[in-house]
């Protein structure tokens, strides 16, 4: 019973920080105070879903005026950001990161299983 109680801490501590991670591979403009505010708040249900949508929505896109010199204005839209996409971010994780996160719940196993 007790490494279910292991595994169950490893998967809440995982499931906790999803904000975070999104914010971070989303390259999210307040990506550390969403962190913060996944720490202090994220304890709370409503504090972790708040981080959650602040972390999934971006900057606003909006157009953006500029008066030229001859008094005409100009509207300039501003490019879309690329959307997020798993395979892009797959391949930055280093060797020894990947070695962790398989790693780690087989030598629990190996530890607790005999």
């Amino acid at each position: 019973m007790p490494i279910f109680y292991i595994f169950f801490g490893i998967l809440l501590f995982h499931l906790y920080f999803i904000p975070s991670v999104v914010a971070r591979w989303t390259k999210h403009p307040m990506k550390s105070l969403i962190f913060a505010f996944n720490i202090f708040l994220g304890w709370t249900i409503i504090g972790w879903i708040l981080a959650m949508i602040w972390a999934l929505n971006g900057p606003s896109q909006e157009p953006q005026l500029y008066v030229m010199q001859d008094g005409t204005l100009k509207v300039v839209m501003p490019a879309p950001s690329p959307r997020f996409r798993m395979e892009d971010y797959s391949r930055r994780i280093p060797w020894w990161g990947r070695l962790a996160i398989v790693g780690t719940p087989l030598f629990l196993l190996w530890l607790f299983g005999r």
